[in-house]
């Protein structure tokens, strides 16, 4: 008995470490990109254009990309021209997935202090969202993955769209604002890098391949729309 109890409290512990942390995010040896087993690599050519009002797809079965501890891949794709931040606002639909594995939006992707420099906004298929950024060559969460009635639960043609703006002024001047389907979910910064540089960096989007993920007998599939 005591070992059938032992044996369901494992299983349940997985269960809730999976619902609330995200998929290890760096590389056996901290390094982003490059070769060996990484867990989040920069991987334009996973992001397909289909041509339908500029559409991307991630659509992946491939075993190689299942990692132990996750793997997640992101593009980058529209240039911020501009000395002020230009807000982005993205439409996603995952069709096929391991429902808590995130995917989202990548944005002020450059460099800092000579190293790889991002932040994201990552929802789920369980109307959670967390808030990261990926600095000196490993992601720290900003916000950790949070529950949310603003996120539209499900997946199979349930769409969520991610909006970011940088307010300019106000109580919640040089923060972040992110709107989740049109309704203000919340303002946050990079307490490190409260003053950044918005031009020559670019946005796209991000999916993260769990290792929860079935591709004996499913995909990871998801749409991503520019508004």
């Amino acid at each position: 008995m005591k070992l059938k109890n032992l044996a369901v409290l494992t299983v349940l512990l997985c269960i809730f470490i999976s619902c609330t942390l995200p998929a290890k995010t760096y590389g056996e040896n901290n390094e982003i990109g490059g070769s060996g087993n990484t867990g989040l690599e920069k991987k334009d050519d996973l992001f397909i254009n289909n041509g339908k009002n500029g559409e991307y797809v991630f659509d992946v079965n491939d075993k190689k990309y299942i990692r132990d501890d996750g793997y997640t891949v992101w593009t980058e794709l529209y240039e911020n021209d501009s000395d002020s931040f230009n807000s982005i606002e993205c439409v996603v639909n995952k069709e096929y997935g391991y429902t808590e594995a995130g995917y989202g939006v990548v944005f002020l992707c450059g460099e800092k202090n000579g190293k790889k420099y991002l932040m994201t906004v990552l929802i789920n298929s369980c109307q959670k969202y967390c808030i990261g950024k990926v600095e000196n060559d490993e992601f720290k969460m900003i916000q950790n993955w949070t529950l949310t009635n603003n996120l539209n639960e499900g997946t199979g043609g349930i769409i969520n769209t991610i909006k970011v703006e940088f307010m300019t002024e106000g109580v919640n001047k040089s923060k972040f604002r992110l709107l989740l389907n049109g309704i203000e979910e919340t303002y946050f910064s990079d307490a490190d890098n409260m003053n950044p540089e918005f031009k020559g960096t670019w946005w796209g989007y991000t999916a993260v391949i769990s290792p929860f993920d079935n591709f004996d007998t499913s995909r990871v599939k998801i749409i991503y729309k520019t508004k």
